[in-house]
């Protein structure tokens, strides 16, 4: 087992804030967001499906994140997280993720 560091964005820190002051269940986005964290701190480059190349999506209901993994630092970058609802998986369930639609 290979451990990581996961560093979250401030992208994504913005967007987890938003989800969680929004969300009906405040204690599922927290957990998920642990649970997104445990994850990606052991063997990070086998969690997820790849979409293109460098970046993967990892789906802990009622979350997913979009990351990327620097293997040479042992660090996992969370770039964005969403809601599931919220369309990261692909509407046609070929098993791809779609990408995050930018939030500015």
């Amino acid at each position: 087992m290979t451990r990581f560091t996961v560093v979250w964005t401030d992208q994504a820190l913005r967007h987890l804030t938003n989800i969680w002051m929004g969300a009906a269940n405040p204690a599922a986005v927290t957990a998920a967001a642990h649970t997104i964290d445990q994850e990606l701190a052991r063997d990070a480059p086998t969690k997820g499906v790849v979409w293109k190349g460098a970046f993967r999506m990892l789906a802990c209901p009622p979350l997913s994140a979009m990351f990327t993994v620097v293997e040479p630092d042992r660090q996992v970058h969370v770039i964005t997280v969403r809601l599931d609802d919220q369309s990261l998986s692909d509407p046609q369930g070929n098993g791809q993720a779609a990408p995050p639609e930018s939030q500015a």
